[in-house]
């Protein structure tokens, strides 16, 4: 029979009170920071922009103007991923606090709302035909680059739903 060795609640608070600590600055300073508003503004102005620029436009779309959005949406993902990862890594460094809890559930809100406006991109990237996404591909240097993501994105287009019910999900 093996023994055990109890640990006070006292005791092992203690030991937690030594765990190191996410340095999360990199990101931002705290949830108060200015810049996540900003961003958030940032990332919904140029969500919005996306939209109207290439909503219902991709089955025509020329390489030059394929790389141009895939730049765009990029920039889009980054700002929000930004936001995301440190949204849930100070949630998930202060699991007790209520402001940090509310703080992570506020912003996945606001970036699901945000990015159901590019909703459609990925959807539509698999409307091209596959003989016309492969002679884009072809002719453009730059698009080449993005190959990978193309693959990536239409390896899913036999799961994808429709853009009201991907929205919903």
């Amino acid at each position: 029979m093996t023994k055990t060795k109890k640990i006070s609640a006292k005791a092992s608070t203690k030991k937690l009170a030594n765990l190191p600590n996410w340095d999360l600055t990199d990101f931002y300073k705290s949830i108060s920071d200015k810049k996540i508003a900003e961003d958030f503004k940032k990332a919904e102005e140029l969500a919005k922009k996306f939209t109207k620029d290439y909503q219902g436009k991709l089955k025509n779309i020329s390489a030059v103007n394929l790389v141009k959005a895939i730049k765009e949406y990029e920039k889009i993902s980054e700002i929000l991923g930004k936001i995301s990862s440190f949204a849930y890594l100070n949630y998930a460094t202060n699991l007790n606090s209520p402001k940090d809890t509310a703080f992570y559930q506020d912003s996945s809100e606001k970036i699901n709302d945000i990015s159901s406006l590019t909703v459609f991109f990925e959807l539509e990237i698999n409307g091209i035909e596959d003989k016309k996404l492969n002679a884009l591909i072809k002719e453009n240097k730059d698009l080449q680059r993005y190959q990978p993501y193309l693959r990536d994105v239409r390896v899913f287009k036999k799961y994808q739903l429709s853009e009201e019910l991907e929205k919903m999900l």
